[in-house]
């Protein structure tokens, strides 16, 4: 009987060096833009804080809705619509009213707001302003009073003095209209988007239910998807995501 010779085990190849250097590239990347946006919220310096910042932000935003709310309110069938509009005001008035003690400005937009929505003005506001040193500010507080007060003294086209020249002209009126604002809303372009979005988010709830119930029937069964995955082609994953973070960043 013939000896037949035992196999030869080759060595086993050696593994490619790892790549490390992608994924430290791509985490401090992404370390740098998580600390550069850590600092543009919590860290501004004393010079550029300001008291009313996010309000003064979110105001003008919560007026559009409202003009926009409040037209198409107007339209037969929307009527409670007129509801989601007094509604969108809300926390902006809520926010001003927090910090009428820091802010006079937060006083001139507080009685804005009152008045836009024929609201009773608010007492401690009305006394900020026409309390205030400034001759402009304390104009401003006679103005929305209604009192006797020279409508060329209000100046700017801020919302608090677009709002006061309106007091002044129509010091009987009880209902504010909202064209006054001189906000340019298209009520149906707003609704047209809403709907977009509803069907988005309907559409994906849709997709999902389908996958889940699909997934649990047996009916997705995976083909072609990838087995193993290389050290190296893992590293080189890192290194594409350092490029995408630095293209971002640029």
């Amino acid at each position: 009987m013939e000896n037949v010779p035992p196999p030869v085990i080759a060595d086993a190849p050696p593994l490619p060096p790892r790549q490390g250097w992608t994924w430290i590239v791509f985490a401090c990347l992404a370390g740098f833009m998580l600390v550069m946006n850590l600092v543009g919220m919590f860290a501004t310096g004393e010079k550029e804080k300001d008291v009313l910042g996010n309000e003064l932000l979110s105001a003008p935003i919560a007026l559009k809705q409202y003009v926009t709310l409040s037209k198409l309110a107007e339209t037969p069938g929307m009527e409670p619509l007129r509801t989601s509009a007094e509604g969108s005001l809300a926390a902006s008035e809520k926010g001003f009213e927090a910090k009428l003690d820091q802010s006079e400005e937060a006083a001139a937009w507080l009685l804005t707001l009152e008045t836009i929505q024929g609201e009773t003005l608010s007492e401690k506001a009305l006394d900020k302003l026409q309390l205030s040193k400034d001759e402009e500010m304390s104009d401003l507080g006679l103005a929305f009073e209604g009192l006797d007060v020279n409508p060329a003294a209000i100046k700017g086209d801020d919302y608090p003095q677009v709002v006061a020249r309106w007091r002044l002209a129509n010091p009987e009126a009880e209902e504010f209209p909202v064209d006054a604002l001189g906000i340019n809303a298209n009520p149906f372009l707003y609704l047209g988007f809403l709907f977009w979005m509803m069907a988005i988010v309907g559409g994906g709830v849709i997709t999902l239910l389908a996958y889940i119930i699909l997934k649990a029937n047996g009916k997705l069964i995976p083909q072609g998807y990838q087995e193993g995955l290389s050290l190296l082609g893992f590293d080189a994953r890192g290194g594409r995501m350092a490029i995408y973070f630095a293209v971002f960043l640029g």
